[in-house]
C-alpha cells in the first residue's frame, strides 16, 4: 500500500486493513463467451468487471418486463387488485393463462412476468397502470432515459418481437441494478416457484421459474430469461458469494446459462470488494496552528466506502490525503480535507474527512489577542486625550470670538 503526502499524519493501520486472502491470486485467464453481447459488472457500486459488445443493439426479449415490473412498483402497490380487461384478446408466446374479466392482484402478474414470463401478465399490468399500453410503453421509454439506458427503444411491455425493439448489454445492466433494489423483486426472481391462489374465474397457479441458472449456480438468485427466433436465447444472471453480488448480461448466446456461469466465475475469482474505510474512522492527525488542546484535529471518514478491484491490484492501491488550510474557530462534522483512494490505471473513489472535534483559539493565543486588543485600545484613548487637549482651546477661542462679533453686531442695530 502507497501513501501520498499530505500535511499531517496518516493513520493507516486504522483507517483500511485488506483481506489476507489475496496470497492466492487467480490467473485471471479472459472468460470464453459465446454471445453477442456481453457485460459482468458490481450490483453495488456500478463498475464494469468485463465485456463484450457492451454497445451492440440487440433485442431484448422477455429481459424488457424487467422494465414493465419496475414501473408496475414504482407506480401501484403490489397488493392492488386489477380486472383483467374483456378486450384483451390473445396476446402470444407464453402466458399465465389469464381469463378476461378476472380479478387478479398486481403481486400475481408480476409473479406470472418474472417466473413464467407471461405476456398476457405484462399487458394487463400495463393497462392497469397507465391506462393503455401506448401510454404504458411511453412510461417505459422516459424511464429508460432517466437511468441513462440512452441507447434503449421499447414498443411493447412484454419484449415479442418488434424490428425497433432495441436496447445493449449495457442498458440492460444499469436496469438490472435498479430493479434489484426493491425487495419484492428480488424474492420473486429469487424464487423456484411460486403459487397463486385461486381467483373467482381460474384455480390455484404454480408458477416455475424458467431461470435454470437458479438450480445450477452456487448463489444465483435471479433474475431473468428472455428468447423470441430474432433476439436469440437471452439472460441476465444475479449471484451472490460473502454478501457481494454480481450482475451478468448474456444477449443472443447459443449458450447462454454457460456464458453466465463463466462470466460469474471470472468475477468471484479475479475481483474482490473491499471495504476502505467505514464512517467514523479516523484517517488523519491535522496539525491547527493556533488551536486548542494539543494543537491538533482527527479527521474521520466521512461515509463508509468500498471498492472493486482486481485481486492483482490489491496491493497497488494508492492513497492520496489533502487537509484543508485551517484556521480557528473549526466546528465539529465540518468538512476539513480530503482522501483520495485510487488503483493506477483504474477507479478512484474520494472520501470528504470531518473534523472529530470542535477547534477553539489556544488559551495563549486568545490572551495573547486580548493583551493586544487592550493595549490598542489604551494607545488609541491616550492618543484621542492628547488630541483633545490640543484642539479644545483653539476651538474655545474660536467660539469665544464669535460670540464677541455677534455681540457686537447686536449693540450696533440696537444704536442704530
Amino acid at each position: 500500500m502507497k501513501k501520498e503526502r499530505g500535511k499531517g499524519i496518516l493513520l493507516v493501520a486504522t483507517f483500511c486493513s485488506l483481506p489476507i486472502l489475496i496470497a492466492q491470486l487467480a490467473s485471471g485467464q479472459e472468460p470464453q463467451v459465446k454471445a453477442v453481447s456481453a457485460l459482468l459488472g458490481d450490483a453495488d457500486l456500478g463498475r464494469i468487471l468485463w465485456e463484450k459488445n457492451p454497445g451492440v443493439s440487440c433485442y431484448p426479449a422477455s429481459l424488457t418486463k424487467l422494465m414493465t415490473a419496475l414501473l408496475v412498483l414504482e407506480h401501484a402497490r403490489p397488493d392492488e387488485k386489477v380486472q383483467v380487461p374483456l378486450d384483451i384478446g390473445p396476446v402470444g408466446g407464453s402466458t399465465m393463462g389469464l381469463k378476461p374479466g378476472e380479478e387478479v392482484t398486481l403481486y400475481d402478474l408480476l409473479a406470472g412476468m418474472l417466473l413464467q414470463s407471461a405476456n398476457d401478465a405484462a399487458v394487463v399490468a400495463a393497462v392497469a397502470v397507465a391506462g393503455s399500453t401506448r401510454n404504458f410503453i411511453r412510461m417505459m421509454n422516459q424511464r429508460a432515459w432517466t437511468l441513462g439506458m440512452i441507447r434503449t427503444h421499447f414498443r411493447n411491455p412484454h419484449g415479442l418481437h418488434h424490428p425497433h425493439h432495441t436496447t445493449t448489454a449495457r442498458d440492460l445492466f444499469r436496469l438490472a441494478r435498479q430493479v434489484l433494489s426493491y425487495q419484492e423483486i428480488r424474492e420473486l426472481v429469487a424464487a423456484r416457484k411460486v403459487t397463486l391462489p385461486a381467483t373467482d374465474r381460474s384455480p390455484e397457479r404454480i408458477l416455475t421459474n424458467r431461470n435454470r441458472l437458479l438450480w445450477l449456480y452456487e448463489g444465483c438468485d435471479g433474475v431473468k430469461t428472455g428468447y423470441t427466433q430474432p433476439a436469440g436465447n437471452c439472460l441476465i444472471a444475479s449471484a451472490v458469494r460473502d454478501g457481494w453480488r454480481l450482475i451478468a448480461v448474456v444477449l443472443k448466446s447459443p449458450d447462454h446459462y454457460g456464458d453466465a456461469i463463466r462470466l460469474l466465475n471470472f468475477g468471484f475469482q479475479n475481483f474482490i470488494r473491499i471495504r476502505v474505510a467505514e464512517a467514523g474512522t479516523p484517517v488523519l492527525r491535522i496539525p491547527i496552528p493556533d488551536g486548542d488542546g494539543d494543537g491538533f484535529l482527527t479527521a474521520l471518514a466521512s461515509e463508509p466506502t468500498e471498492m472493486v478491484i482486481s485481486r492483482s491490484d490489491a496491493r497497488r492501491i494508492h492513497w492520496g490525503v489533502y487537509p484543508l488550510r485551517l484556521r480557528p474557530p473549526i466546528r465539529h462534522g465540518q468538512i476539513v480535507g480530503f482522501a483520495f483512494v485510487t488503483v493506477p490505471g483504474h477507479t478512484e473513489r474520494r472520501i470528504a474527512l470531518l473534523a472529530g472535534r470542535s477547534v477553539d483559539l489556544a488559551f495563549q493565543v486568545k490572551l495573547k489577542r486580548f493583551t493586544a486588543i487592550s493595549v490598542a485600545a489604551f494607545v488609541f484613548l491616550l492618543l484621542f486625550q492628547c488630541l483633545m487637549r490640543l484642539l479644545i482651546p483653539g476651538l474655545r477661542s474660536q467660539k469665544d470670538k464669535a460670540d464677541a462679533k455677534r455681540r457686537g453686531a447686536d449693540e450696533s442695530w440696537i444704536d442704530g
